[in-house]
């Protein structure tokens, strides 16, 4: 049997632990820290936040980590509700930490005791704990250092069980689809390369995309040289790529076929909701942000990203729109998607 994560079930700023099978490093961490997982996540609302060894720290669909075993994953949750509070500062925290580079180096020193010298860099655990801790929650002793087990052992967290499901022919049809999420984590690598090794020749140190933008809000002599590193790459036109995946969500004949084909159909309305939802308030701030940066430095950079934002939320602007055109739409669904639509015009004037 195969299995994945059940996002029906997963919260805002979820602990994903992961054997990681199969995997000759996964299998040394393993035998090293004496655990079963290898591998920390962190849910941030329609996908994981991770950091591995090729690529760094960047977005996992969920959906697409199919495991042989239930007991692959284990879902952990602040026990206390007061915590809570802190969980969407904690979210992002790790998007902040996007593109950053993965250190194996620090990894491996995380089993040792006494570490007290670290850099920008992540691995697994680190992020997981570093978001927590940047959040005022310390969830492990060294934040900077630390295992999947020691988060697997912090008391400040419990399992949570029921986040695990059997996967249906459509979840095995849908991993072995192509992970637009690749290309985006390529195109968005190729351009931050370029601007470390650029940077790093001047003694400049930067890691994330908050990196370059907090640089060039000091120093725009680098705008025009890093928007041509941005501008050599696919970065700002994969906005649209789920249209060439999922054409459903933007063809109401196509999508009204697939609704009729779903075995749960609420569970497919909330989760089409929720993904738009989700992508609207962290895009919909990303926005905002890029337009008060321009607005401010008049810098390229953001003017791009002013762009981009845009786009990104014309994409879930179109697919709300055929969710609420469908003829049999539950009353409650269309209340909320109404709301975000409004939301989405007030955004983009």
């Amino acid at each position: 049997m195969t299995y994945l994560l059940d996002m029906s079930q997963l919260q805002q700023g979820d602990i994903v632990l992961e054997d990681g099978e199969t995997k000759c490093i996964s299998s040394a961490i393993k035998k090293i820290t004496k655990s079963k997982y290898s591998h920390a996540m962190i849910y941030v609302g329609g996908t994981l936040i991770h950091a591995v060894a090729k690529g760094g720290v960047f977005s996992k669909n969920p959906q697409r980590i199919l495991r042989s075993s239930e007991s692959s994953f284990k879902v952990l949750r602040l026990k206390d509700t007061l915590l809570e509070l802190n969980l969407a500062l904690v979210c992002d925290n790790a998007r902040a930490k996007v593109g950053s580079i993965y250190s194996i180096a620090e990894a491996g020193k995380a089993i040792l005791p006494n570490n007290d010298k670290t850099t920008k860099k992540q691995f697994c655990s680190r992020l997981v704990a570093q978001s927590y801790n940047e959040a005022g929650v310390k969830i492990v002793d060294d934040p900077c250092f630390c295992t999947p087990e020691d988060i697997n052992r912090s008391p400040l967290l419990e399992e949570v069980k029921s986040c695990v499901r059997q996967a249906t022919q459509a979840d095995l049809d849908m991993a072995a689809k192509i992970d637009p999420n690749l290309e985006n984590q390529e195109e968005t690598l190729k351009w931050l390369r370029l601007a470390r090794k650029q940077l790093k020749s001047e003694g400049i140190e930067v890691q994330t995309i908050n990196d370059v933008a907090e640089h060039l809000s000091k120093d725009n002599t680098w705008d025009k040289r890093i928007c041509k590193h941005i501008e050599s790459t696919k970065y700002l036109q994969l906005y649209n790529v789920d249209r060439k995946l999922n054409t459903y969500r933007y063809c109401e004949k196509e999508f009204s076929a697939k609704v009729e084909s779903e075995v749960n159909m609420s569970d497919f309305f909330n989760f089409e909701f929720n993904l738009n939802r989700g992508e609207i308030e962290r895009h919909g701030k990303n926005l905002m942000i890029a337009q008060n940066n321009y607005r401010n430095s008049k810098l390229k950079y953001c003017k791009l990203h002013v762009k981009l934002y845009r786009n990104i939320l014309k994409e879930n602007e179109c697919r709300l729109k055929i969710i609420r055109n469908y003829k049999a739409l539950e009353p409650s669904i269309g209340v909320a998607v109404n709301e975000y639509l409004n939301r989405v015009s007030s955004l983009l004037k």
